[in-house]
């Protein structure tokens, strides 16, 4: 009786050919996620515009809008960013915790400037773009211990947030501030 060979057989090759597959997949899968991650990230270590009108004139040519009255005034692009950081920061942070401390950030950063709004724009219903000018009140001197801890916790939630310097840290939380306000006007 002659024994059969099973290795090389198409069944078990088959086989093995779909493990290998589904696992290089999983690995594709999660680099892009790693990725889209790491790319957030960049995209905010710098400062976000100050002055929507200036996004206004530089984009309203130029770039497709959502629909949305606010969409007049921040491009489709710029918008989606925001979004982005918002739902990256919302993996880490509760929505409401990171509002009530850029609230808290920016009313410690206005006390002694007399032209600034007394309603905090994280206040408001309905901020508008000019609460959004506003908010770029929001300076690392004037933070609060509140928002140095939401960025220790930031930082030993992700390495990527981490190999940033402070000052880079810092624009990150602020940008994630501001992304707030535009996730909020766009809500309206």
């Amino acid at each position: 009786m002659i024994k059969k060979n099973y290795i090389g057989s198409e069944p078990f090759v088959t086989i093995v050919i779909g493990i290998v597959m589904s696992l290089m997949l999983a690995f594709i899968v999660i680099n892009i996620a790693v990725d889209k991650t790491e790319r957030v990230y960049d995209a905010f270590t710098d400062p976000m515009p100050e002055n929507v009108s200036y996004i206004e004139t530089k984009v309203e040519s130029s770039s497709r809008y959502i629909g949305n009255k606010v969409m007049k005034i921040i491009s489709y692009e710029f918008a989606q960013k925001c979004m982005e950081l918002v739902n990256e920061i919302t993996s880490i942070f509760d929505y409401n915790e990171l509002n009530r401390e850029c609230s808290r950030w920016y009313e410690n950063c206005v006390l002694e400037i007399e032209s600034a709004p007394d309603i905090s724009p994280w206040n408001k219903i309905n901020p508008t773009v000019e609460d959004y000018n506003n908010a770029n009140y929001l300076d690392i001197n004037c933070r609060t211990k509140e928002i140095e801890k939401l960025r220790e916790r930031w930082e030993k939630s992700s390495k990527k947030f981490a190999s940033y310097n402070e000052y880079e840290q810092y624009t990150l939380i602020k940008n994630a501030c501001l992304s707030i306000i535009v996730d909020r006007m766009l809500a309206e």
